[in-house]
């Protein structure tokens, strides 16, 4: 039977004649590129600009509100439907999710004869990325739409962050000596749980390192990536760090996209995990 028409049906068999799935996702997800080409994972929009190095607020402010295109998610997904294959398009946080590109994804696959799902996962960067990695890795090993969507409503994704405020960088507010430029906080597609206020740069990333720590102790399976804006230096310690005293079963270091530096700012550095047991912590 070729590869291509292998599913997996819910007994476990495979079941002739099935379309095989792709999982599409958000550019403002911040994919690492190995794993998306490793699941062959779809990106929309496929070139977005990376956040690679520091820059200012003002060029920024004019990202703001620039979400893709709908016709982006489209094409693509009209691509890989003409290609025979069903599509799961996972969207993570409503910043960088193009308004009604389910819609028009859905109306396009169904066209060229594929089914679609869409799920809007409960995170932001690869907090929404790993289930979608998870996803993709079900549909990889032959299982059709169903069995994939099911894995990935079941599979989870944190993020925890050290956010800039770079409106106030480099200065207190005048008459309040105890403000900050910086937060750590867990970040979620509702808004920040915040840790702390840090007042020295290093002292928040110390905080991010151990913050982490703490939360995958004792779990298996740890799969991180390291995320920052146009800090690489600090995104590069913080994974070598991991590597050495966490010993994640995968990790990578990815630059967010221009878009997401929007909201999260330049010099945002953020660790993003799934794990084994992921639904219970």
């Amino acid at each position: 039977m070729a590869e291509t028409d292998r599913a997996v049906t819910s007994s476990g068999a495979a079941a002739p004649g099935t379309r095989r799935v792709r999982v599409l996702v958000d550019a403002d997800v911040s994919m690492p590129a190995a794993v998306a080409e490793r699941l062959r994972i779809v990106v929309a929009p496929a070139d977005a600009p990376l956040m690679e190095e520091r820059q200012n607020i003002p060029r920024l402010l004019l990202e703001w509100s620039a979400l893709p295109e709908v016709g982006v998610v489209v094409d693509q997904a009209r691509q890989v439907a003409g290609g025979g294959e069903d599509v799961l398009y996972i969207s993570g946080d409503a910043h960088g999710h193009p308004m009604e590109a389910e819609v028009a994804a859905r109306e396009a696959v169904e066209a060229a004869g594929g089914r679609f799902a869409h799920m809007a996962a409960p995170g932001v960067l690869m907090a929404a990325g790993w289930p979608a990695a998870l996803a993709a890795e079900a549909a990889e090993a032959g299982a059709a739409l169903d069995q994939v969507v099911e894995r990935a409503s079941k599979a989870t994704g944190r993020l925890i962050a050290l956010i800039e405020h770079p409106e106030m960088a480099g200065r207190e507010t005048p008459g309040n000596p105890d403000t900050t430029n910086q937060i750590l906080t867990y970040i979620t597609h509702e808004g920040f749980s915040l840790i702390s206020m840090p007042h020295r740069r290093d002292e928040g990333l110390r905080g991010l390192r151990d913050g982490f720590a703490e939360a995958v102790a004792g779990a298996s399976g740890v799969r991180v990536a390291v995320h920052h804006a146009g800090v690489r230096p600090a995104a590069e310690a913080m994974a070598t760090w991991i590597e050495r005293h966490v010993q994640p079963a995968e990790i990578h270091v990815a630059t967010i996209t221009r878009h997401a530096a929007t909201r999260w700012g330049p010099g945002f550095v953020g660790i993003a995990w799934t794990a084994d047991d992921s639904d219970a912590r």
